[in-house]
């Protein structure tokens, strides 16, 4: 785990923060916080597979205490704060049947509350591994990618932050063609997007109270395994994290691909394994080799690509996230 000053003038990384006095069980795997940053969450390989701690300007405070009802799994894949900061989603593999694979809890200031019902659908209980999730901006509905069959690879569920877990939507028509890595919504559209294993290795869909026909592949094909995918903030633009050269790879959007964005003159050196968008535009990636993480400016392309931060994270990062 590594956390950074962010600095918006433009100048990028700033200071590392302290860690905390409690540090994850084993390796981290992804990172969350809810839209007033008042806390950030880790997924962990190892019990107790979700880490929790309060969150300020003056960087980490005292880990909550684990959830009175423990996160099932062999490990924690990835975390997610609902927008309104009362829930949070732990995703988690499983090697068995019939058990949860994204578990979620009543949150709030003091913390973990009480686990919720089981999320209404059997293909994802019974299938593979959650590997990231989210809620979209209005709390409405949640998506999450997976390992497992066909049909279970994207799901999106309705969402109400008073009476939790609604109906699952039927499978699209068209489904992704390898193992999910993540889904992600856009921000300002009704669309949702996932990376994936095998060709094209990125799946987009519009979306109402189901999917839509599958939007057209980018016409600039992504080289590699799709890691992560985000949308800038705007939703103008979306970014394709991958495990081929060039590393990342970004397109115009607009109720679907639109033309692929120049890489940058200094791209990723190695696998990216997550990408984000920061509030004021600038993109970030996390990588498989050092430094591990790297920033870029932008505007409608690729600017300059920000120093690495001075202290480094000490090995592979497999999420990145800007605060809101």
């Amino acid at each position: 785990m590594a956390a950074y000053r962010w600095d918006f003038s433009s100048a990028g990384f700033g200071v590392r923060y302290s860690n905390p006095a409690t540090v994850l069980s084993s390796g981290g795997r992804d990172v969350s916080l809810p839209s007033d940053n008042a806390e950030v969450a880790f997924a962990s390989d190892n019990s107790p597979f979700v880490f929790v701690y309060p969150w300020s300007d003056s960087g980490f405070g005292t880990k909550f205490a684990n959830p009175a009802s423990p996160v099932n799994g062999l490990t924690g894949r990835a975390t997610a704060f609902n927008k309104n900061g009362n829930y949070l989603a732990v995703m988690v593999n499983s090697a068995f049947a019939n058990v949860n694979r994204v578990e979620t809890y009543n949150f709030s200031s003091s913390g973990f509350g009480s686990k919720l019902a089981i999320e209404p659908d059997p293909v994802v209980t019974s299938s593979g591994a959650a590997l990231k999730g989210t809620w979209n901006a209005s709390d409405s509905l949640f998506t999450v990618s997976t390992n497992g069959t066909a049909g279970a690879r994207i799901r999106i569920y309705n969402w109400n932050n008073s009476t939790t877990w609604g109906t699952v939507f039927s499978t699209p028509a068209t489904t992704p063609t390898g193992s999910g890595t993540q889904s992600n919504f856009n921000p300002s559209a009704s669309d949702v997007a996932i990376s994936h294993e095998t060709a094209p290795y990125v799946t987009a869909y519009p979306y109402t109270t189901s999917y839509g026909t599958k939007y057209a592949n980018p016409a600039t094909a992504i080289t590699g395994n799709g890691e992560g995918v985000s949308w800038s903030r705007d939703g103008s633009a979306i970014a394709v994290a991958h495990n081929s050269s060039p590393y990342l790879s970004v397109y115009a959007w607009s109720s679907g691909f639109g033309t692929k964005y120049a890489d940058p003159s200094s791209g990723p050196g190695n696998t990216s394994t997550a990408v984000d968008w920061s509030k004021d535009g600038k993109i970030l990636v996390g990588e498989s080799n050092s430094p591990y993480v790297a920033a870029w400016e932008w505007n409608a392309g690729f600017g300059t690509k920000m120093s690495a931060p001075s202290s480094t994270p000490e090995t592979i990062v497999y999420g990145v996230k800007f605060s809101n």
